[in-house]
């Protein structure tokens, strides 16, 4: 779990927190497969990185979920609860995007 620990010749920050604000400028061009599966690599290793988050379920509020197969839509709600991280309006877009699939 190197990958979290601080590093010098990355200017003293982990290489999971470079990642994330690197993905944060690039999460619109992420399909729904790599979105389930960024979260998940943060919460693997317990990187924290809010703001990436945050983001990401601002984007995924906005797009299209009939992209996401069901194993990616389960992906991102288990990783927002096992990270701790709340995000109301994605809950809420999810809930009604599952709901109407039935």
């Amino acid at each position: 779990f190197g990958l979290v620990e601080r590093n010098q010749e990355i200017g003293e920050e982990t290489l999971f927190n470079v990642f994330g604000k690197a993905a944060v400028k690039i999460l619109h061009t992420f399909n729904s497969q790599g979105i389930s599966n960024m979260l998940l690599a943060f919460v693997y290793v317990d990187a924290k990185h809010s703001r990436l988050f945050q983001e990401t379920g601002r984007v995924i509020s906005g797009i299209n979920l009939g992209s996401f197969k069901p194993q990616e839509l389960s992906n991102v709600l288990w990783s927002f609860a096992k990270s701790g991280e709340a995000d109301p309006e994605l809950f809420r877009v999810l809930g009604n995007h599952i709901v109407a699939r039935r």
